[in-house]
């Protein structure tokens, strides 16, 4: 029986093409957050919203195969929350503005810290990303939830900057573990 780093290594190398496109999506989404300035919440949510639901169903995917209990446990949550949150970020803007950066801000704290507690008690070389990621889940979701009043250019910035920060790691971790698989 693999240990839960040991099974986490064998689902990134198994998916690590999955993992590198969500990594993509997710810098890419930043990107674009960041650099329009004329960003409204059409876009924005639009935007948003494909890079929840491919996170969602990256995670669906990993879900089938990981093996260990905490992490089968706690993937549904996140995946769950992905697909709805990005699927009502599609619903036209009637006053969709307040619930939907509500909705991002709990979606990333919740992640963020089935993140952090999923790992905490682990040892491996993928701990201190994984904690890290949450952290910053956190630390992203705390500040939407508490400035969802404020123009959505807030909300922009805070994504594009936690996306862009994301997806650099998602496509480290996920070229790292190819080169594991090819080397091990």
């Amino acid at each position: 029986m693999l240990d839960a780093d040991a099974n986490t290594y064998v689902v990134a190398r198994r998916f690590w093409p999955l993992i590198a496109f969500a990594a993509l999506v997710s810098s890419a989404t930043g990107l674009v957050l960041l650099l329009w300035s004329g960003i409204n919440i059409d876009g924005a949510a639009w935007l948003l919203g494909v890079q929840l639901v491919v996170n969602g169903i990256v995670s669906l995917a990993v879900w089938f195969v990981v093996t260990d209990p905490g992490l089968r446990s706690l993937i549904p949550i996140g995946w769950s929350l992905a697909l709805v949150v990005g699927l009502v970020a599609w619903i036209p803007a009637v006053r969709v503005t307040d619930f939907f950066a509500l909705l991002i801000g709990f979606y990333w704290l919740v992640w963020g810290f089935s993140e952090v507690g999923g790992n905490v008690q682990r040892h491996g070389p993928l701990r201190f990303y994984r904690i890290t990621a949450g952290g910053l889940a956190i630390a992203g979701g705390a500040a939407i939830v508490s400035a969802w009043n404020d123009p959505i250019r807030t909300l922009a910035v805070l994504a594009g900057a936690y996306l862009v920060v994301r997806g650099v790691a998602e496509a480290w971790l996920a070229l790292h573990t190819r080169r594991l698989g090819a080397s091990g």
